[in-house]
């Protein structure tokens, strides 16, 4: 038998902040399976839309965004096209992986910006990490070529998070992860540029240090230490 809230009851008394805890997770995990089914398909940002209200309008314009991308893609050369798929992937796969992690789920939502402003910063990292320092001045400017001009609203965004943030380990994850995919599936790879540049942040450390950031960089060292970087 199921309580009224259509949880289902395991064998033995729970107490309700039991449940409460049972439901949150519950819920997190269907949260994530919804994302996971939607990676790569326009409604994707629909569905993150939906879980970050506060935000909706922002991630339904993104379904723009990404369309623009997609159709542009046919007439790519074949470096460009990878770079494209990949990016989108990538993108997707890190709000997935966000979302499946609760305290990294509420770290993002304390960026200026919330969710939002947090996926933005993820670009810089989803950029390096998938080659687009391996890319031609031509295949450069063709996928600038379909970026809207509306997306210039994020520049203070997309700043912070190549020179402020400077680094975030989901948007890396989230390339290998497509990587192992695209392989899986006999298709063309990126190349991850950290390889041959890992992430550097003494500039970081003496903008933190000069703003008196102490905190914040031993937490930034603590984390870097744990990923062994």
């Amino acid at each position: 038998m199921q309580p009224a809230s259509g949880v289902p009851s395991p064998s033995g008394a729970e107490t309700p902040s039991s449940v409460g805890e049972t439901q949150v997770v519950q819920q997190r995990e269907i949260n994530a399976g919804m994302l996971r089914g939607a990676v790569g398909t326009a409604g994707f940002y629909h569905l993150v839309g939906q879980l970050d209200p506060d935000n909706a309008d922002a991630w339904n314009h993104m379904i723009h965004v990404q369309n623009n991308f997609a159709q542009g893609e046919a007439d790519y050369e074949v470096d460009a096209r990878t770079y494209s798929e990949s990016m989108r992937h990538t993108l997707h796969w890190a709000m997935v992986f966000t979302f499946e992690d609760p305290e990294l789920l509420a770290e993002a939502k304390e960026y200026r910006g919330g969710l939002m402003g947090y996926f933005i910063r993820l670009h810089p990292t989803a950029f390096r990490a998938n080659g687009v320092g391996e890319l031609s001045w031509g295949d450069s400017f063709a996928v600038l070529g379909n970026t809207k001009g509306s997306m210039g609203w994020n520049l203070p965004s997309l700043i912070q998070g190549a020179y402020l943030d400077d680094y975030f380990e989901v948007a890396r994850r989230a390339a290998d992860h497509v990587r192992e995919i695209r392989r899986a599936e006999g298709k063309p790879v990126t190349e991850d540029d950290y390889i041959y540049k890992p992430p550097s942040h003494s500039a970081l450390q003496r903008r933190m240090a000069r703003h008196g950031r102490a905190r914040a960089l031993r937490n930034h060292e603590a984390r870097m230490r744990a990923m062994g970087r």
